[in-house]
């Protein structure tokens, strides 16, 4: 029997060091979408933290802590520490 040179056409051959910089590439990508949804989240924080302040201090709750805390109960989760 001849073998043919196309004989290997249907086996995929593939680089590690090609894998690998894919590899990285979406650890990357990961990392950055992940960063920004921590910043995000700490922005959000530190937004409550100056309500919260405000209130404390003031005495006054505004009308959007009291929206949330309203919005939080609905879910079931708990508002404060």
């Amino acid at each position: 029997m001849r073998r043919t040179e196309n004989a290997n056409l249907g086996t995929a051959v593939t680089n590690p060091a090609t894998d690998a910089m894919a590899l990285g590439t979406e650890v990357v990508a990961g990392a950055i979408e992940a960063s920004g949804k921590i910043v995000a989240a700490t922005a959000d924080m530190a937004e409550s933290a100056v309500r919260t302040a405000a209130a404390v201090t003031t005495g006054v709750v505004s009308e959007e802590s009291q929206e949330d805390e309203a919005r939080s109960k609905r879910r079931g989760g708990r508002t404060g520490s």
